[in-house]
């Protein structure tokens, strides 16, 4: 769980990617615990052609920064599963949000946008190109369903590291403060360790089920 001290402590961080692919400075807000607006270089390269759609719904000035995969640490050995949208839900608002075998399909490809005034993130599916959202319905409580919708550009849809996005394993929160302290993304264990396990927002407990890498996209997850 994120410490006091690591939310009212103001401190630097440089984040090295792959030489000369993505170059991050992420500043954590001395006041509010969330990601400051940061310089992001990247020319990350994809392993298929693909056009980049900026959804109309994200604030104007939020600069794109670059495609990732985002893996998750489950397992012992790691089962090398990844952040996906369900191809069987057509990109829908409230399309299911899961996670699967890593692999090179768009549906796992996610691009990173940053809202300037808070800091914090939109990941946008590029294969539906619509935003990854926590439901406002049941928002606030463990078990908040994570989703994609149409970007709107609000709190639910943008999301933070618990350090800064990296090449290293670590917590992603909702940037929501309807979230509460039920802000971690999540991958459900209660079906196992499959294909098509659910992902959510859950209170953090320090399991490796809610424990992230990112990588630029095209490179080993």
């Amino acid at each position: 769980m994120k410490s006091t001290s690591m939310r009212n402590r103001r401190r630097s961080i440089r984040l090295l990617c792959l030489p000369a692919v993505a170059a991050i400075a992420l500043v954590v807000s001395a006041v509010s615990g969330r990601v400051s607006p940061s310089a992001f270089a990247s020319t990350s390269v994809r392993p298929v052609a693909a056009i980049t759609v900026r959804p109309a719904g994200l604030p104007v000035g939020a600069p794109f920064l670059g495609h990732v995969q985002i893996s998750n640490n489950w397992g012992v050995p790691k089962i090398g599963k990844c952040l996906d949208a369900a191809m069987e839900g057509g990109g829908v608002n409230g399309n299911k949000v899961q996670i699967w075998d890593c692999n090179t399909s768009p549906v796992q490809e996610w691009d990173i946008y940053q809202n300037v005034a808070t800091g914090a993130y939109y990941l946008v599916n590029s294969r539906f190109n619509k935003c990854l959202d926590a439901d406002l319905n049941s928002i606030g409580r463990d078990g908040t369903k994570v989703q994609l919708w149409a970007c709107t550009g609000q709190e639910n849809q943008q999301w933070y590291p618990a350090v800064a996005w990296a090449i290293f394993w670590q917590h992603i929160y909702s940037q929501s403060p309807l979230a509460g302290t039920s802000n971690a993304l999540d991958a459900d264990t209660g079906g196992g360790l499959v294909n098509g396990a659910k992902v959510q927002l859950w209170h953090s407990w320090g399991g490796d089920n809610q424990v992230w890498s990112m990588h630029v996209w095209g490179q080993p997850a």
